[in-house]
């Protein structure tokens, strides 16, 4: 299980929304892999300059998430994961991230440089607890953001959403 800690793409959460988390998954016989995916504007993120939100100018933390992916289903059989049951988990931006890695698999963000970037970086399942930036480039109340292309192929999804972190 990949894990994707919070910090509203300005900073990570790294210990109560990470190390924890892979050490909580331990505990339980879960394979837990940590992602410190690169900050600050990483993702969509709050800018206090004009009090809105903001596109990232690269989606850097979408980019760290697909390697990391498919760096995981590549060493699949090295590291004795199965390479049909990498999951992705996160919370607040982390959160996002899932469901971003989760809908947007079909196209790197980023330029091949490998053969890690020819396997997959589709997750077979994502847990999303409290994902941030859910309606944003939306027109109406509990619209999902148009960014976040789910359709038939989408992995399957756990979504806890609270109705003060939209």
């Amino acid at each position: 299980m990949l894990v994707f800690p919070g910090g509203g793409y300005t900073k990570l959460a790294i210990d109560l929304e990470g190390s924890e988390i892979c050490e909580w998954l331990a505990s339980i016989g879960v394979t837990g892999i940590l992602l410190k995916y690169r900050v600050p504007e990483s993702g969509p993120h709050y800018n206090k300059e004009c009090d809105c939100e903001k596109d990232p100018i690269k989606p850097l933390a979408l980019q760290d998430a697909q390697r990391a992916v498919g760096l995981v289903r590549s060493n699949a059989k090295e590291w004795k994961i199965d390479p049909t049951k990498i999951g992705v988990m996160g919370f607040s931006a982390g959160g996002h991230l899932v469901a971003d890695v989760s809908t947007n698999y079909r196209k790197r963000a980023y330029l091949e440089s490998d053969e890690i970037d020819k396997v997959s970086c589709k997750p077979n399942f994502g847990i999303a607890m409290y994902p941030g930036h859910m309606t944003f480039h939306t027109d109406k109340p509990y619209e999902l953001n148009k960014m976040l292309p789910v359709d038939s192929n989408t992995p399957p999804m756990f979504l806890l959403q609270a109705g003060n972190d939209i």
